[in-house]
């Protein structure tokens, strides 16, 4: 009669034994392992490539509005307000204070002042003008402005003198709001030099579509006033470049200019400047 053998229990308890051996093991190293993963993820490599991508703040928002031109004025405390501005071989005045401090006038022949944001200039007497010159200590040599006159007849001119050495001795370019024409010219020792051509009137105003119809709108003036040349754009179309062919020896100033005419009445003729420009090229 054959035997019946015992089930071998003890196999089974070291195989579950070694299991747990096992589990124990896994479990540890896995503990040890999670900090030095952590560790290498913070590597300085890592921490470099995190700073290529900052977190975003309102000055790299897109969108954002470009830096005002205030903002380069070189003296905090001057007052400047709206666009002004005058550093180095530059300024701009959109006169929304008097900070620049452009001449201010009220006499028998012209009033100068600052009124409702703008710079109005007003010559009283019949067959004179006036000039101001802007408040910079450099000799300029582009010049642009905003200009307008009042509605109606325009009972006088207005313009540019460059490269002023003396009441005697100038350049100009003149403009007509009525007649929407302008003139250019040097004045050499009181004698007249037009760079503007005659036409058949005999005289040497040049008309233009490109000034406004109406005397009361804007224009937008611009002038570039080398000693051998002088190039004109209006409301941002260009006019013409004039060579000097008898240019003065060394440069002179800018002025802006109000002439009256010869039949103006009591009130004479008045225009009103903005936005002015005025600028010289580093050498």
């Amino acid at each position: 009669m054959e035997t019946k053998q015992k089930f071998p229990w003890w196999v089974i308890i070291l195989v579950v034994v070694v299991l747990c051996i096992l589990c124990v093991i896994v479990v540890a190293a896995g503990l040890v392992a999670i900090p030095w993963l952590k560790e290498k993820t913070q590597s300085p490599v890592m921490d470099f490539v995190e700073t290529l991508v900052p977190e975003p703040t309102a000055q790299f928002q897109p969108n954002t509005q470009p830096t005002p031109i205030e903002s380069f004025n070189p003296d905090p405390n001057s007052g400047f307000t709206g666009m002004q501005v005058y550093e180095g071989n530059y300024m701009f005045d959109d006169f929304s204070s008097d900070a620049l401090g452009w001449p201010v006038a009220n006499d028998d022949l012209s009033i100068l002042q600052y009124e409702n944001g703008q710079y109005s200039f007003q010559v009283l007497k019949a067959d004179e003008f006036d000039w101001a010159y802007p408040p910079v200590d450099f000799l300029a040599t582009d010049v642009s402005f905003d200009v307008q006159g009042l509605p109606g007849d325009q009972n006088g001119t207005f313009g540019v003198f460059c490269q002023d050495q003396d009441i005697d001795n100038y350049y100009f370019v003149e403009f007509d709001l009525e007649l929407r024409s302008y003139l250019a010219g040097v004045v050499t020792n009181g004698e007249f030099t037009y760079l503007t051509p005659e036409n058949p009137d005999g005289n040497h105003w040049v008309e233009t579509n490109a000034i406004n119809s109406k005397p009361e709108q804007v224009n937008h003036i611009s002038v570039t006033c080398y000693l051998d040349s002088i190039t004109l754009f209006i409301n941002d179309e260009w006019m013409n470049n004039f060579d000097v062919t008898n240019p003065f020896a060394t440069g002179g100033d800018v002025a802006l200019f109000v002439y009256a005419f010869d039949f103006a009445d009591a009130n004479g003729y008045k225009v009103f400047f903005d936005n002015v420009e005025i600028y010289r090229p580093d050498p």
